[in-house]
């Protein structure tokens, strides 16, 4: 590899980081069956999307959320609209990090509740967030977010869901400082 002179000095160990002089960046530096000093390409995997579109998300109804709004995804993995989602086009793990604002109401009541869940491949994946009984008749913004770690093989895909009970239908805030999420290969 460019930029390593000496795979036999103590610093070339199994798991470490090494300096790619060449390529100018940090890399995992791994040690294959025979002691041989190998580099793993590091593959940056991310994307990030927000939404200002104030989305209605109706009564009880597990709503897939559309961050409209591209941030970065150099790799084109994600589709927006109503079927919004990101797929998986190297296999492993990946960090899920998502959040959303409903708009203002005073429908917030002892028996409602706001619940953000990621779903792998259309099934249920993790409850990330879940919001009940506030029990005020003030109007109050509840916001639901939260994170987790999945395993995607390539082709599988992630959407992010929420669910209000407030009974009838109920906006999201239209501020994309609020309603984002972000994933990256770990």
């Amino acid at each position: 590899m460019p930029g390593i002179t000496n795979p036999a000095e103590e610093y070339f160990k199994d798991g470490q980081w090494g300096w790619d002089a060449v390529a100018g960046a940090w890399v995992k530096l791994l040690v294959d069956a025979d002691g041989r000093l190998i580099v793993a390409a590091e593959d940056k995997v991310y994307a990030h999307f927000a939404s200002n579109a104030g989305q209605d998300i109706p009564n009880a109804d597990w709503t897939i959320v559309d961050y409209e709004d591209q941030i970065y995804d150099p790799d084109d993995l994600v589709t927006t609209g109503a079927a919004w989602k990101f797929t998986a086009g190297t296999e492993g793990y990946y960090h899920v990090t998502a959040a959303v604002v409903f708009a203002g109401t005073a429908d917030w009541t002892a028996v409602k509740s706001a619940r953000l869940s990621i779903y792998v491949n259309g099934v249920a994946g993790e409850q990330i967030d879940y919001k009940a009984n506030r029990d005020n008749t003030a109007t109050q913004y509840v916001q639901v977010s939260g994170s987790t770690d999945v395993h995607l093989g390539v082709g599988d895909f992630v959407d992010i869901r929420v669910y209000q009970n407030t009974g009838a239908a109920l906006a999201l805030v239209a501020n994309a400082l609020y309603n984002y999420v972000a994933i990256h290969r770990i």
